[in-house]
């Protein structure tokens, strides 16, 4: 038996963040109605790619459920759907403010017929506000929320993400919110309404960033492929394709680091403090980064010409170790990025 066996859900909404926050319901056990206008779901008609007449967008988001075409404005229609509400124990709906209760089938309506029904609205910027007559659109809260101003390279333009984000993680938190409406209804034998916004989860998403900027008062930066407070964390190239270096353990990371960077031939003297963020370690991260001649490829970081590095000597200062390599082969690489780490 699946989690959520015997929870029917009636989905009214279109697009993503609702049908996302459906499918993950339908896909813990619940029926799911999908409640669809006489010309569908818009996503049905988004493509190519389409396969049997089906978008691949609609099926990224609606797999797992039953769907009803109705027309909610038809006066016949009205028995139809207060029978489907008094059944249901979810109700998700992503209407415009106002949408909903011009259809009927707003939270006060709908839980005077149903007194136990956990009622989700998802908007773009929340029910109540400054932003509640606005429509919500994922690429615009990307920007607004500030997730565009970090993501893409450091010396260009502002990059949205290649996925919907926003739209995916109202999803989640919608779902997780329902999740807890019905536990919480266990016990009290009421349901409730549910508030969730694209805004509001997208600002959520910047995590660190958002608490960065919150602890020093300036803005975010971007960094590219790199991390704000670890290096190495980014994309290197070597000499049979790009890859992605994480270092963010000291412990399980410094020195196979510095020992991969020894191997690209791309520095010839090295010091790196073990502080993550440090500067030292971002330009010693660059002059990887943008070595022309990497002599590596990505899985020989043991080939017998790689050049060696010995430790010269560690000492303790406070709570930072500071590690620092010396070279015993000469460097392979003659590009500039080299020559100026080895200048340092």
């Amino acid at each position: 038996m699946s989690a959520l066996s015997g929870i029917t859900v009636l989905e009214l909404s279109r697009v993503l963040a609702g049908p996302w926050c459906g499918m993950i319901l339908a896909d813990l056990g619940a029926d799911v109605i999908k409640l669809e206008s006489f010309d569908g779901d818009d996503t049905r008609g988004l493509g190519p790619p389409f396969l049997d007449g089906m978008s691949a967008y609609f099926a990224c988001c609606n797999r797992n459920k039953r769907s009803l075409a109705i027309d909610l404005r038809a006066h016949a229609a009205r028995p139809l759907l207060e029978a489907l509400v008094r059944e249901a124990d979810v109700l998700v709906e992503n209407y415009r403010t106002g949408g909903a209760e011009s259809l009927g089938v707003g939270y006060e309506e709908l839980a005077a017929i149903n007194p136990r029904l956990v009622y989700c609205s998802i908007s773009g910027y929340g029910r109540e506000g400054p932003g509640a007559q606005l429509p919500g659109y994922d690429y615009v809260v990307q920007a607004e929320a500030g997730l565009m101003s970090v993501t893409g390279p450091s010396d260009g333009e502002p990059y949205k993400v290649g996925v919907a984000v926003a739209d995916l993680s109202t999803g989640q938190n919608a779902a997780t919110a329902i999740l807890a409406a019905l536990l919480q209804r266990h016990h009290s034998g009421k349901g409730q309404r549910i508030d969730v916004s694209l805004f509001d989860s997208q600002l959520a998403l910047l995590a660190n960033v958002g608490s960065n900027a919150l602890f020093t008062g300036g803005e975010a930066a971007r960094y590219g492929n790199a991390h704000a407070s670890i290096v190495p964390y980014e994309a290197f190239r070597a000499r049979d394709g790009e890859f992605v270096l994480a270092v963010a353990s000291e412990n399980s990371g410094c020195r196979p680091a510095m020992h991969w960077a020894g191997a690209t031939g791309c520095g010839i003297r090295v010091s790196r403090t073990t502080h993550p963020g440090s500067n030292t370690a971002r330009r010693f991260a660059a002059s990887w980064r943008h070595c022309s001649r990497p002599n590596r490829c990505r899985t020989g970081w043991r080939c017998s010409n790689a050049p060696a590095y010995r430790r010269r000597r560690s000492i303790r200062c406070g709570r930072r170790w500071t590690i620092r390599w010396r070279r015993r082969a000469a460097c392979a690489c003659r590009s500039t990025a080299c020559r100026w780490s080895a200048a340092r």
